[in-house]
């Protein structure tokens, strides 16, 4: 497989702890992070603020090395907050969290410079994982001269991980849907940013793997959502797609489903 990279460098003045500004007004998941962050030896969150006026006084204040910056705020929100440090200098690597899987804001928020996005609800750990990436120096995150690996496997072992969580969470292997499911997790798990272009992007190059048209390959990875969904019991439900899924009362989105079942995969 070919080399990826992602989009970051770092600067001269990078510090030994990672610098991290939350920006959201949930509280009870600040608090929480707030929690885990306090346990980490290489990070420190350096503000927690909630709405968007005063995640920009936090970057201007403390120059942080990552902002972690929820999209829906009071006042001023992510979007806004991203465009007004369109003129910094050293602006920090930006996490976006959203609620929401909307391809066209996911798009403008990667194009207002967020290095990644992440939908609630998300494991902590991965989000740690995402920090430490991104701040990271390497522009290399899998090696041009080895195979694609997560966590030591080859690209079979692969496949066979994640055959084996789509057959556990009930999505019939017999589907189409099965088999473009599958291969959407591999592009997500190789590129993150694949998933902020699911319609334009990731639906094309699976249609063309698969020789079918992009509208099918949508329809049939529905299809094999709802399937799973209608088979599934609610513990099942519970330990793959927590509890913000079970809120809403409808399965989740074809987007919600790829992204949450990769974000399984990699803290695998």
């Amino acid at each position: 497989m070919s080399k990826i990279y992602y989009n970051t460098e770092r600067g001269e003045g990078d510090s030994i702890l990672i610098s991290v500004v939350l920006g959201d007004d949930n509280r009870e998941m600040c608090t929480n992070l707030t929690e885990v962050f306090s346990n980490q030896h290489d990070m420190e969150l350096v503000a927690t603020v909630d709405n968007g006026f005063s995640v920009l006084e936090a970057v201007d204040r403390h120059s942080p090395d990552v902002l972690v910056l929820d999209i829906i705020m009071p006042h001023l929100d992510g979007l806004g907050v991203l465009e007004r440090m369109q003129d910094l200098d050293s602006p920090p690597k930006v996490i976006a969290l959203s609620e929401f899987g909307e391809e066209a804001v996911l798009r403008q928020v990667m194009r207002l410079g967020a290095s990644y996005c992440m939908l609630k609800p998300f494991n902590p750990q991965v989000l740690l994982e995402r920090i430490r990436c991104f701040h990271a120096s390497f522009d290399v995150f899998f090696e041009e001269d080895t195979p694609f690996n997560l966590a030591g496997q080859n690209e079979s072992s692969l496949q066979q991980t994640i055959s084996e969580m789509l057959r556990e969470v009930g999505v019939p292997a017999h589907l189409r849907g099965y088999l473009y499911i599958r291969h959407a997790i591999s592009m997500a798990v190789a590129d993150p940013s694949a998933l902020t272009g699911i319609t334009k992007n990731m639906y094309p190059e699976i249609a063309i793997v698969f020789q079918t048209t992009p509208h099918r390959v949508e329809r049939a990875i529905r299809h094999a959502i709802t399937v799973a969904w209608q088979r599934n019991t609610t513990e099942t439900v519970k330990r793959f797609f927590r509890q913000t899924i079970l809120d809403r009362k409808g399965k989740p989105t074809n987007l919600e489903f790829i992204a949450l079942m990769t974000d399984k995969l990699l803290l695998r």
